[in-house]
C-alpha cells in the first residue's frame, strides 16, 4: 500500500545544500509517511540516539567490570564507545550517500535490500531488527515493573504485591504512550529521556560513591571469582553486556527522522548522544564497581538494598531486539516501582506482575504517538533524566563507598578459570549491548532534507550523554562495590539486612528518574512494529488522522503493548533471553552490518586503512557474537531451576 508524496520526495531536484537528485516517483508505504516523517534536527535526532541507546541497563556496568576486572572492564567500555561511534557514523555516511543519489533509505531493512540485496532486507535484517527492538520492549516493561516494586517496597517492605502486578501498572503508561502517531512526536519526551539520564546515572554514581565510603561500606573485593570455566563464560558475558549496552539497532530509522538537508545533522546528533554516554556510562560502572567490587549485581540498584533486590531475519531481528527491549523496559519499571512501594512499606504484599501492569498503562498511552518524529520532546527529556539518574548512581556510589558503611572493596575477578572466562564474555556482551540501538537508519529518517552532517552532529551530541552517564555509573559502581557489584547497582544500595545505604528519599528519586525515563525508551523501541502496522494495516490516501486509520492503529498499538506487558509480568526473567537477543542480534546490526554496508557501498582500496579497520571489526565482532551466545545460552541453563512463571523478583 502506497502513496506518491508531494514536493521535494517526489519530483525531479537538485538540492543546493547537499546535491541530491531525486527520484521522479517515490511511493512511501504507510508506515513510512506516517511513522518516519523527515521534519527533524539534528537536535531531535541526538534525543532519539541518546533514548535509544542510554538507558538503565547501564546499571549492568558495575556487574560486567566485576566479570572483567578494572583494566580490562574500563578499555572494554572504551573500546565498544569508539567502535559504535564509529559504526553509526558509517551508517550515517551511507545512507547520506545513497541520499545525494536521490534514493534516500527510511528503514534498516530498505539499506539491506538495496545494498546486499533483497532476500537480506526480507529474511535477515528486518527479523533481526524486529526481534531486538521488541525484545527492548519487553525487556524495559520488566524493568519498569520492578523499578515500581522497588518504590513500593522502600514504604511497605512487607507488602504483598507481586511483580507482574507492578508490570502491568507500567504497561498501562506504555499502552498510552504506544499511541504517539510518529518518531518525529517524540522528541520531546525523548529530551525529558535524555535529562533523566542523566539524573538517575548522577543518583547511582553519587549512591555508589556514598555507600563505598560510609561505616556500612561493603569489603572491596576486585578478584574475579569461580572456576576457569565460570570466569571465562563470565567475561564473554560481561562483553555481550557492554555491548549491548551500546546497542540501538534503530539507527536508520532516526535519521529518516531528520528534515532535509541531512548532511552533518547525524553526526551531531551522534556527538550529543555520546557526551551523554560517556557522562553515564563510565561514571556508574566505576563508581558501583569501586563499592561493591566482585559483589555487584546484575542491576546495581539490588546493591543498594541488598540480595533480595537481587518474518526472517533483519526485519525479525530489528523487530525481536526492540520488542525485546520494550518487555525488558517494561520489567524494568516494574521494578522501579516496586522498589518505591518497598521503600514505605518493606512488608507490602504486591507482587511484580502488578507493578509491570500499572507501568504498561503508562506505556499503551503513550504508544498511541503517531510517529518517531512525534517523539522528540520526549526523548529530549529522556536525555535529561539519563543524566539525572546517572549523576545520582555515581554519586550515591561514591557516598557509600566513602562512608563507615562502605562494604570492604574487593576487585579480584572469582570464579574457577571456566566461569571467569564466561564471566568475561558476558561482560563484554553486556558492554556491547549496552551500546546497541538497532533502530540508526530509522531515526535518520526522521530527519528533515538536506540530511548531510545532521545524524554525526546527532551522534556527537549522543555519545556526549553517553560518556558522561556510562562511565561514571560504571567505574563509581564498580570502585564502591568491586566484584560484589550486582547485575544492577541499585540492588547493592541496601545492606544485607535491607537497611537502605542511601537516605530513602534518594533512593525514590533516582528510581522515578528511571520509570519516567523508562516510558521514553519503550516508546521509541515500539517504532518498528508501529512502523509496520502502518504499512499493514493503514491507508496512505487517507488522513493520518482520519477514522479509517486511527482505529486500526489503536487496536494494533494496544495489542503490541499488552502482548510486551503479558510476555514481562509471565516471565521476570526475560533479561537471560535478552542476553542471547543481544548477541546474535545487536552485535550484528551495530558492531558488522555497518562495516559491510560501508565497504560494499564506498568499495575502498583493499590496500587501505578503511577496508581492513572495517573488516577487522566485522570479524572480530563475528567471532564475539557466537561466542556470546554461547555464553547466553549456558547461563539460562545455569539459571533455569530459578525459573517460574509471574515470578515475585
Amino acid at each position: 500500500m502506497g502513496s506518491v508524496v508531494p514536493n521535494s520526495m517526489n519530483k525531479s531536484t537538485k538540492n543546493k545544500e547537499n546535491g541530491t537528485i531525486d527520484d521522479p516517483q517515490i511511493e512511501l508505504d504507510a508506515g513510512a509517511l506516517f511513522v518516519l516523517k523527515s521534519r527533524g534536527s539534528w537536535l531531535h535526532c541526538g534525543y532519539h540516539l541518546t533514548t535509544s541507546i542510554v538507558g538503565p541497563v547501564i546499571f549492568s556496568l558495575p556487574f560486567a567490570l566485576a566479570l572483567l576486572g578494572w583494566v580490562l572492564g574500563v578499555l572494554c567500555i572504551a573500546i565498544a564507545g569508539l567502535v559504535t561511534f564509529y559504526s553509526y557514523n558509517l551508517l550515517s555516511l551511507v545512507l547520506e550517500h545513497h541520499a545525494q543519489l536521490g534514493k534516500r533509505q527510511l528503514r534498516f531493512r530498505d539499506m539491506a535490500r538495496d545494498i546486499l540485496g533483497p532476500r537480506w532486507g526480507k529474511y535477515f535484517v528486518g527479523p533481526l531488527q524486529f526481534a531486538i527492538c521488541y525484545g527492548a520492549v519487553i525487556s524495559c516493561s520488566l524493568l519498569g515493573g520492578q523499578s515500581l516494586k522497588f518504590i513500593y517496597l522502600l514504604y511497605d517492605s512487607n507488602g504483598g504485591m507481586r511483580l507482574y502486578q507492578f508490570i502491568i501498572i507500567f504497561g498501562a503508561a506504555i499502552l498510552f504512550l504506544a499511541q504517539m502517531p510518529s518518531f518525529h512526536s517524540l522528541r520531546h519526551i525523548n529530551l525529558i529521556s535524555l535529562v533523566l539520564c542523566l539524573a538517575y546515572s548522577a543518583c547511582v554514581a553519587a549512591g555508589s560513591i556514598h555507600i563505598g565510603n560510609s561505616k556500612n561500606a561493603p569489603p572491596k573485593d576486585y578478584s574475579i571469582y569461580g572456576s576457569q570455566e565460570n570466569r571465562f563464560f563470565g567475561s564473554i558475558n560481561a562483553i555481550a553486556i557492554i555491548s549491548t549496552t551500546y546497542a540501538s539497532g534503530i539507527i536508520p530509522e532516526i535519521q529518516a527522522t531528520l528534515a532535509p538537508p541531512v548532511k552533518g545533522k547525524m553526526f551531531k546528533g551522534l556527538c550529543l548522544c555520546y557526551a551523554v554516554i560517556v557522562s553515564t556510562f563510565f561514571s556508574v560502572a566505576i563508581s558501583g564497581y569501586w563499592t561493591f567490587g566482585n559483589q555487584a549485581s546484575g542491576i546495581i540498584l539490588t546493591n543498594f538494598v541488598g540480595p533480595r533486590w537481587g518474518k526472517y531475519f533483519v526485519g525479525p531481528l530489528q523487530f525481536a531486539i526492540c520488542y525485546g527491549a520494550v518487555i525488558s523496559c517494561s520489567l524494568l519499571g516494574g521494578q522501579s516501582l516496586k522498589f518505591i512501594y518497598l521503600l514505605y512499606d518493606s512488608n507490602g504484599g504486591m507482587r511484580l506482575y502488578q507493578f509491570i501492569i500499572i507501568f504498561g498503562a503508562a506505556i499503551l498511552f503513550l504508544a498511541q504517538m503517531p510517529s518517531f518524529h512525534s517523539l522528540r520532546h520526549i526523548n529530549l527529556i529522556s536525555l535529561v533524566l539519563c543524566l539525572a539518574y546517572s549523576a545520582c548512581v555515581a554519586a550515591g556510589s561514591i557516598h557509600i563507598g566513602n562512608s563507615k558503611n562502605a562494604p570492604p572493596k574487593d576487585y579480584s575477578i572469582y570464579g574457577s578459570q571456566e566461569n571467569r572466562f564466561f564471566g568475561s564474555i558476558n561482560a563484554i556482551a553486556i558492554i556491547s549491548t549496552t551500546y546497541a540501538s538497532g533502530i540508526i537508519p530509522e531515526i535518520q529518517a526522521t530527519l528533515a532534507p538536506p540530511v548531510k552532517g545532521k545524524m554525526f552532529k546527532g551522534l556527537c551530541l549522543c555519545y556526549a550523554v553517553i560518556v558522561s552517564t556510562f562511565f561514571s555509573v560504571a567505574i563509581s559502581g564498580y570502585w564502591t562495590f568491586g566484584n560484589q557489584a550486582s547485575g544492577i547497582i541499585l540492588t547493592n544500595f541496601v545492606g544485607d539486612n535491607n537497611t537502605p545505604l542511601l537516605p530513602a528519599w534518594f533512593l525514590l528519586m533516582t528510581n522515578i528518574f528511571t520509570l519516567v525515563q523508562l516510558t521514553a525508551i519503550c516508546v521509541i523501541y515500539l517504532q518498528p512494529t508501529n512502523e509496520l502496522f502502518e504499512k499493514c494495516f493503514a491507508n496512505p490516501k487517507k488522513d493520518q488522522f482520519s477514522t479509517r486509520n486511527i482505529l486500526p492503529r489503536l487496536i494494533f498499538r494496544s495489542l503490541s503493548v499488552i502482548t510486551a506487558i503479558t510476555i514481562a509480568a509471565m516471565l521476570p526473567f526475560f533479561g537471560d533471553i535478552m542476553a542471547l537477543f543481544g548477541a546474535f542480534g545487536c552485535i550484528p546490526l551495530d558492531f558488522i552490518l555497518p562495516m559491510v554496508f560501508y565497504n560494499v557501498t564506498f568499495k575502498p582500496s583493499k590496500q587501505s586503512l578503511i577496508f581492513w579497520i572495517n573488516t577487522l571489526i566485522a570479524v572480530v565482532s563475528s567471532i564475539l557474537s557466537v561466542v556470546g551466545a554461547v555464553a547466553s545460552v549456558r547461563q539460562i541453563v545455569l539459571d533455569a531451576k530459578t525459573y517460574s512463571l509471574f515470578a515475585n523478583m
